[in-house]
Parts: C-alpha cells; structure tokens; sequence
C-alpha cells in the first residue's frame, strides 16, 4: 500500500503492520488474506486518526496476542480490545463484554498479564474493573493494594493550540456521562485507566443535569473527599465548576482549557 493508498508520512505505522504483524499470523491469513489485511489497515488508520499515538501501542498488543487466536473472528475481537487499551476509552464497554466471552486463559493474555498462582480468576478481574475504571489490571495479584486519591488525568486544550475548546470549559454530570461545553461546542469524555478521550456531540438543545450523589466531594481549597479518603489538590482551589460519578471527579478551572479527573487509584501504578 503505497503512494496514492496512504500517507507514509501521516500514517507511519501502516507499513509496521503489513511488515511486522501480519506475518506474525501465518495462519489466520492463509483463505483470508485480503480481508484479513483490510480490516489491519483500516484499523490502524483509524486509531491514527483518533489519536496518533495509539496505533503502535494497538500493534505491540496485537503482536503479542494475535497469533493466541484460532480464527479470524476471535483476532477481529482481540482488536477491539488492543483498541482499548491502547488509549481508546470508548471502546472499554465492548471489550469487557468480549473478555466475558472469549477463552478466559486468551482473556487473561489480552489483558497484558500472564498466569500465575497469585492471579484472581478472570471473572474476579473483570468484576473489579467493570466496577472501577481505573483500576489497571497490572494491579492485580500484587500485594499490598495501596490505593490514594490522585489526577488520574488531565484532558483537553485550548484549540488555538490544537485543542478541543476556544473558552475554559465546564463540566456537568448526565446520566452518569461527563459533559464538557464551551462557548461553541460540546463534548463527552470517556476516560479509564487506559487512556482520556473528549467526543463532539451534536447539541440538541439543554440537557438535564444528574444531581444524584456525588462519589467524590471537592472544597474551594481543593480538598477532595471520597469515603475515609482525602486528598488535597491545590491547583483545584476555587475551581470553575466540577461534577462526580461514582468514581470520578472531574474539575474545571476559570483560566485552563483542560479538565482534570481525580479518582482513586493504586500507588504503584502511579509511580
């Protein structure tokens, strides 16, 4: 695929999978080599797109779990998931149900972990992350779990920079989703411990604001309190507006384009 197919320039990483991923799956593209190679390049030229860091980390999970696959749907499945942990939030839905489904000791190699006697059953992992975001499967079979409230995240910038928003943005809870809107515009985060993304939305008029209660509580001097847990921040001091689920607090401040997550998460993933 060269010259008028693709940009080797913009799309650097399209000649890595045809050189290096492909051939790595020998098996799976005997009968099935133009569609197989098809959905490859269009899945790095989309990740491209979304974020251009994102598809040589897709292509260093497909390497390693790829050729674990028996057939071609499975690896189309084991994408969506490399996908996702690749930086791809919005994908994170999907692939816990996939992980639910697929062969749990392949769900264990998609995951980036290797089996060991220390290692919860796949099904208690899943339980775990499906209930918290940002809980890295890393973590898992290490002790102790030390866990502290901490800026997971810091997503978003101003557009003249090639960001997202023209003004300071603010944020509000719906139905559980993170809203974000300028002067312009609006946008729905989607965030774990995998990556942060910001998604334009198409405004339809107001939209009701979820008042349920907070998981995480935030002071003017930036103090944020979840459960037995507090933490002081204070460059989150006098913030512009902030919103909680029941694992995250996302703030806004009156002079960044930027909003910060904080949630609870293991020490050691931090560092």
């Amino acid at each position: 695929m060269r010259g008028r197919y693709f940009d080797e320039a913009r799309f650097p990483e399209m000649r890595s999978a045809w050189r290096d991923l492909l051939p790595k799956i020998p098996g799976l593209i005997l009968g099935n080599a133009r569609n197989l190679a098809g959905a490859v390049s269009n899945s790095v030229y989309r990740l491209t797109l979304a974020s251009p860091s994102a598809p040589k980390r897709w292509l260093a999970i497909m390497e390693q779990v790829g050729p674990r696959c028996r057939n071609i749907e499975t690896f189309l499945e084991i994408g969506k998931i490399a996908a996702w942990r690749a930086g791809m939030a919005e994908y994170r839905d999907a692939a816990l149900e996939i992980l639910r489904e697929i062969d749990p000791a392949l769900a264990v190699y998609a995951l980036g972990l290797k089996p060991s006697a220390e290692l919860p059953a796949i099904s208690a992992i899943l339980e775990q992350m499906e209930r918290d975001p940002w809980r890295h499967p890393e973590t898992f079979g290490k002790q102790p779990d030390r866990r502290c409230l901490a800026v997971v995240s810091v997503v978003g910038s101003f557009r003249g920079f090639g960001g997202e928003f023209i003004t300071p943005p603010r944020v509000t809870n719906h139905s559980g989703e993170f809203i974000l809107s300028d002067v312009e515009s609006e946008w729905t985060l989607t965030a774990d411990c995998f990556g942060s993304r910001l998604h334009r939305n198409r405004i339809e008029g107001s939209r009701p604001v979820a008042w349920g209660k907070p998981g995480l509580t935030l002071s003017n001097s930036g103090k944020v309190t979840k459960g037995n847990l507090t933490a002081e921040f204070s460059r989150l001091a006098q913030a512009s507006s902030h919103a909680s689920n029941a694992t995250t607090l996302a703030v806004t401040l009156p002079h960044s384009h930027s909003v910060f997550l904080v949630a609870e998460a293991d020490i050691e993933a931090l560092s």
